[in-house]
């Protein structure tokens, strides 16, 4: 099982951290996040600290390892698919079986981290294998690698669970074909990722409302991970057939899979509530835990909700400029919460902003 997403297990092969320990290698990790650059050192700074919390004894760490985990594997996703979107839409990729197998191997990687048996949308499973067999057919006849040739040779470099996931996919989504087995799944999928959850919060924060809306966006999420990577393997597929690369399909799933991936099963709302409760109720995590969504947010927030600035320092106004600058600011403010929070600009910035201000009035 991929690194990633068993970070939850960790504490059962690293000794328990004193505080001090753990304190350090935290706070380390956490530096690092805050100065990072790349979604690929973001992922590797949280994973870090997710591991410096499940190794200590604090209240609340395994949920910060939950949290931490979750959204350095949606990191991790989303530089897999760009990988991929970049390389499959080179026309040459179909033509050399060694450049086709490079191009598909990250999707190949992003689809088995996030596989996990208590968090299945079991309709997006069945298809994703779906996707998966006609592929692999098409493939062998066109005498390009199959995901099992991907899998085989990842397993000659040290990557051989990634093979066995592969086969766990194609397996469960063949036993969820029958109706009864895939409702029984689904069901059990739920209770599994609501009572892990559960399992999770510290006698200090329980009952904790968000249980139920974690589980289900996990389940949400995975099912659309599957959903667009079952897109991506269709049109690769279509294009080996008729030798054509549909342009308008090929944006339609990039422009989807940069929206969605990158912020996680969880939205900012939920997210950040439940970083509100460790932070309140818990012991060192709470040193951390807001520096942590205080630097996530903004990987969550939309493209267009960064552009809004309604140059609030430019009013003018003479002796009403402060007041002028107070009201422009509380509009511009507002503007960016709704923005993240819904994905929608709400309106404009006030009629007294900035000469160049977005979006004008």
């Amino acid at each position: 099982m991929p690194r990633l997403i068993i970070l939850s297990l960790a504490a059962l092969f690293f000794l328990p951290l004193s505080a001090q320990a753990f304190n350090h290698e935290y706070r380390a990790a956490g530096l690092r996040l805050s100065m990072a650059t790349t979604d690929e050192a973001r992922a590797k700074a949280m994973a870090d600290m997710a591991k410096a919390a499940s190794r200590s004894r604090a209240e609340g760490a395994a949920l910060a390892v939950e949290l931490l985990s979750q959204q350095s594997l949606a990191l991790a996703n989303d530089d897999a698919f760009q990988t991929f979107l970049s390389r499959v839409a080179d026309r040459n990729t179909f033509s050399d079986p060694e450049a086709y197998g490079e191009a598909m191997t990250p999707l190949l990687r992003a689809m088995t981290r996030t596989m996990r048996p208590t968090l299945t949308d079991v309709n997006a499973l069945i298809k994703l294998g779906d996707a998966i067999k006609k592929h692999d057919e098409r493939a062998k006849a066109f005498g390009l690698p199959t995901f099992q040739d991907m899998a085989a040779k990842l397993a000659n470099t040290g990557e051989g669970t990634v093979g066995l996931i592969l086969n766990g996919i194609l397996a469960a989504a063949q036993f969820a074909k029958d109706r009864e087995a895939g409702d029984r799944m689904t069901d059990a999928a739920t209770r599994k990722a609501q009572d892990r959850f559960l399992s999770m919060l510290p006698d200090s924060i329980a009952p904790f409302s968000p249980a139920l809306p974690f589980a289900r966006d996990q389940i949400r999420w995975t099912g659309r991970q599957f959903d667009r990577s079952s897109a991506a393997i269709d049109l690769v597929t279509e294009a080996m057939e008729t030798g054509e690369f549909d342009t308008a399909a090929y944006e339609k799933i990039r422009d989807e899979m940069m929206r969605d991936f990158r912020r996680g099963p969880w939205d900012r709302g939920t997210y950040g509530d439940a970083l509100v409760a460790l932070c309140k109720k818990i012991g060192p995590l709470g040193t951390f835990c807001k520096d942590i969504f205080d630097t996530l947010a903004p990987l969550w927030e939309p493209q267009h909700c960064k552009a809004i600035n309604c140059d609030c320092a430019n009013v003018g106004g003479g002796i009403l400029e402060r007041a002028w600058y107070g009201e422009c600011k509380r509009t511009e403010d507002w503007l960016i919460d709704e923005c993240r929070r819904t994905g929608i600009i709400p309106g404009t910035c006030h009629n007294i902003s900035g000469p160049a201000a977005i979006p004008p009035f």
